[in-house]
């Protein structure tokens, strides 16, 4: 009996936090923050600007602003609010790099065959 009770609690402790979704409107306010953040990202680098159109940078933001808001959780966004603006340590791995990797594909190879055979 013990060894079963001690199982269960075993268990219990691995199974994680339940993840509540964000609800329609708090959802619609991230994805909206998350663009406008991405856009001013993106748009204050020269590289960037550099290397795609406006276009697909919007398309990209767009799509990550999107694909992101499914990964983060209103426990993830407690946990934001109560620490000053930032996210949980698990974030970067289980919702940024997933959500920035799948919207890459709106960022095309820049062109440079204007450059590649200059002599620097």
């Amino acid at each position: 009996m013990k060894a079963i009770l001690t199982a269960a609690l075993l268990a219990a402790t691995l199974v994680p936090a339940r993840a509540t979704p964000m609800d329609e409107a708090t959802r619609t306010q991230f994805i909206g923050g998350a663009m406008k953040t991405c856009m001013q990202t993106n748009n204050s680098s020269e590289i960037v600007k550099r290397a795609w159109p406006q276009t697909d940078i919007s398309n990209y933001c767009g799509c990550y602003s999107v694909t992101l808001s499914n990964s983060i959780t209103e426990e993830d966004l407690t946990y934001l609010a109560t620490t000053g603006g930032k996210f949980p340590p698990d974030v970067l791995d289980r919702a940024v790099k997933p959500a920035a990797n799948y919207c890459s594909k709106y960022l095309p190879t820049p062109d440079v065959s204007g450059i590649k055979d200059k002599k620097w």
